[in-house]
């Protein structure tokens, strides 16, 4: 689990990509399709399709905004008492849909360096919160790897 100290830079970092959460969800799966073509084929209805033609499209738009915002749910409740109960709860559903679907734990390391770089990119962040960041998503992949697990 994150510090506290950690909690403090993860929540004010993500003010900023937090203010426009489907744009910066937009970028974030533009640049993991565009940095990992072969997770774009998972998604049937991004399938074979020019990223171009994604950019700016409704369906695309409105997924990419629902990475962002489980993303969200889950700093919103770093720092609280059941935290970990919370995450379990909300990650572990995403671990179970997840595996189902055949999704590999690759496809989600790649998400993380993806987002990570994003994160760097527009809170221009230092080294110590890049580790903040990156220990947020190997908390969060525990949960979602025990599911694959089972």
């Amino acid at each position: 689990m994150v510090t506290p100290d950690q909690i403090d830079i993860i929540q004010t970092t993500w003010k900023i990509p937090a203010a426009n959460p489907v744009d910066s969800g937009e970028v974030i799966l533009l640049k993991f399709f565009e940095k990992f073509p072969h997770n774009q084929q998972k998604f049937l209805a991004f399938k074979n399709l020019p990223l171009e033609s994604l950019k700016g499209s409704k369906s695309f738009r409105t997924h990419a905004g629902r990475v962002v915002t489980v993303i969200n749910d889950a700093i919103g409740v770093l720092g609280s008492p059941d935290a970990i109960a919370q995450l379990e709860e909300m990650w572990g559903k995403i671990g179970e849909t997840h595996s189902k679907r055949k999704i590999s734990k690759d496809s989600f390391n790649e998400l993380k360096i993806v987002i990570c770089e994003v994160l760097t990119a527009v809170c221009a962040l230092d080294e110590v919160q890049q580790k903040a960041w990156d220990d947020l998503f190997s908390t969060i992949y525990e949960i979602i790897f025990k599911k694959y697990d089972q």
